[in-house]
């Protein structure tokens, strides 16, 4: 398991009345969600264009999973675009 799977794992389980793991876990998918409709938007508005979408590493698994939901978006490799 990923370091960034297991701090959101634990920080679900944090006790205390106020959910402040919960909160944790929902502001950072919140800034998941943003990341892909910002990608999203902007391929939107140029058909055939292409979109660097950089993320670091705790949210590169969840962004990837979402965008290959969009039917008119193509996931590419960095390398691959780079050699």
């Amino acid at each position: 398991m990923n370091l960034s799977k297991a701090l959101f794992r634990d920080a679900l389980k944090l006790p205390g009345p106020d959910f402040l793991g919960q909160q944790y876990y929902a502001y950072n998918d919140l800034r998941n969600w943003r990341r892909v409709a910002n990608s999203v938007e902007a391929s939107a508005n140029a058909p055939g264009a292409r979109v660097l979408n950089i993320a670091g590493a705790s949210h590169k698994a969840y962004c990837e999973a979402y965008l290959q939901n969009v039917r008119y978006v193509e996931l590419v490799d960095m390398d691959t675009v780079l050699n």
